[in-house]
Formats: structure tokens, C-alpha cells, sequence
């Protein structure tokens, strides 16, 4: 009965609840905020593959697919300008609206 018990509570202390992988995975993706689009991309990411303009804000579309596409990770990259040009350099990161299956990003 023992073996058997410590094996358990071995697993137990191994193991994250899903509010603490959510945790994880959205301080991963905060610290995204203040990049430029460029230092995001250049980093084994995923590079959006379009972009719209809300306003002042540049919003990047991006999408990681999975082998079951139903857990495939959709993205919203929200930019701001930063004066440094058009491109990638020229957009800082505001914010991460992520759906799916993100945390391997």
C-alpha cells in the first residue's frame, strides 16, 4: 500500500491545475508587450500572415495550426506605432488576444 501511495502523491506534486498553466501562459504572452512586431517575429514564433488598422492600432492576424485544427492557436497582435518606419520595427506590441491552443508559442 505504500509503494502505492507515494507513487500518487509523487504525481500530485508533479502536476500544474489549469489555472496555473493559464497563468503561465498569459505572463509568457505579456511579456510580449513593448516588442516590436520585429523582435516577435524574430523569435520561433508565429508571423501573421495579415494585418487591419482599428484606429490608430495595427492588429496582426496570425494562426499556429495543430494536427486537430480545432486546437490550433488564432491570434491578434494589437500595435501601436512607434515612429521607426513602416515595417515590423515600426509597431510596438499593446496586447495578445490569443484563442486555442497556444501555450507550445
Amino acid at each position: 500500500m505504500k509503494p502505492l501511495f507515494l507513487l500518487c502523491l509523487g504525481l500530485l506534486v508533479g502536476c500544474q491545475t489549469a489555472e496555473q498553466s493559464d497563468q503561465v501562459e498569459q505572463a509568457r504572452f505579456a511579456s510580449f508587450n513593448g516588442k516590436t512586431m520585429a523582435q516577435f517575429m524574430a523569435e520561433p514564433l508565429v508571423e501573421p500572415s495579415d494585418y487591419y488598422t482599428s484606429g490608430s492600432d495595427r492588429i496582426f492576424v496570425a494562426f499556429k495550426p495543430a494536427p486537430d485544427p480545432r486546437f490550433g492557436c488564432k491570434m491578434q497582435i494589437v500595435t501601436g506605432a512607434n515612429g521607426q518606419g513602416s515595417g515590423a520595427d515600426g509597431w510596438t506590441i499593446r496586447q495578445i488576444r490569443r484563442q486555442g491552443g497556444c501555450a507550445t508559442v
